[in-house]
């Protein structure tokens, strides 16, 4: 399917929108084993969003979610607005793709305390509901840049490393 097409194909009930708004949503088939719901230049503006939006879409589709796919893909920006915090609550990963920018540096510690507040909101009394965890993933880092110089040797050593067992991972099980 030509981007072209995919793009023209587009409804709202093919939206992420759907999702954080409760409402009823509709994949659109990519290949026979790819499905997407598109994102929105308008979800940002959405003045009623609340965190635990997704995991209460989770749960009430978790069956359905189990019984038809292997992995989700959420893509959304390196930031701290709402809807990004709520998909923490339903993500094993969280991938955060770190370049030459101070932009996408300084999000981290954000990020991690971002995730800290939704795994302690979400708990029962057998500790957290989210299981997320953050993974770096480095873009082009020139260890003689600025940036480069922010990290030791080992943290970039490590952030590469976990980069390259999570792209193998992926591409052992068939998902890039």
């Amino acid at each position: 399917m030509s981007q072209e097409q995919l793009l023209s194909e587009i409804k709202p009930e093919n939206t992420v929108e759907m999702l954080f708004q409760g409402l009823l949503f509709a994949p659109i088939k990519i290949a026979d084993n790819i499905d997407l719901i598109a994102e929105t230049t308008t979800l940002y503006g959405l003045k009623k969003i609340v965190e635990p939006s997704l995991i209460y879409w989770y749960w009430d589709n978790e069956k359905f979610l189990k019984e038809n796919y292997d992995y989700i893909l959420i893509d959304t920006h390196n930031d701290d607005e709402i809807p990004t915090r709520a998909t923490y609550a339903v993500s094993d990963i969280i991938a955060v793709v770190v370049d030459e920018t101070n932009k996408t540096y300084d999000i981290i510690p954000v990020m991690r305390q971002n995730l800290a507040e939704i795994k302690n909101k979400n708990r029962d009394r057998n500790g957290s509901l989210v299981n997320a965890k953050i993974v770096l993933l480095g873009n082009r880092l020139n260890t003689k840049s600025e940036l480069g110089k922010k990290n030791d040797k080992q943290t970039q050593q490590k952030s590469v490393v976990k980069s390259q067992m999570l792209v193998q991972g992926t591409l052992k099980n068939g998902l890039l």
